[in-house]
């Protein structure tokens, strides 16, 4: 994901895994800034000094997200059903309670 590799020596992919994992467990407006800050082991200023907000750091997400799974399906277009198969399955894993 792009988004992991801006700013490396950052908090700032410490931050994104947090709140990914969070969003995908509780939903974007279940979660809280301060659960993704006390998940990522940081204060919520430094969420701040990344990302305008909960709706910035989420929308940065999904466009991250979203250009790499267009990525995954135009460079596998030999194995499409392979590709799609893991799409499923991926989407199907993280929608789970």
């Amino acid at each position: 994901m792009d988004i992991l590799e801006k700013k490396p020596g950052t908090k700032r992919p410490v931050i994104v895994r947090a709140a990914t994992l969070l969003f995908a467990e509780k939903g974007i407006d279940a979660a809280s800034m301060r659960e993704i800050a006390q998940a990522a082991g940081v204060r919520e200023a430094a969420i701040y000094r990344h990302f305008a907000g909960k709706d910035d750091l989420a929308r940065e997400i999904f466009a991250s997200w979203y250009g790499w799974h267009s990525g995954s399906f135009s460079k596998s277009s030999a194995d499409r059903v392979g590709v799609w198969t893991s799409y499923v399955g991926l989407f199907v894993t993280s929608s789970r309670p």
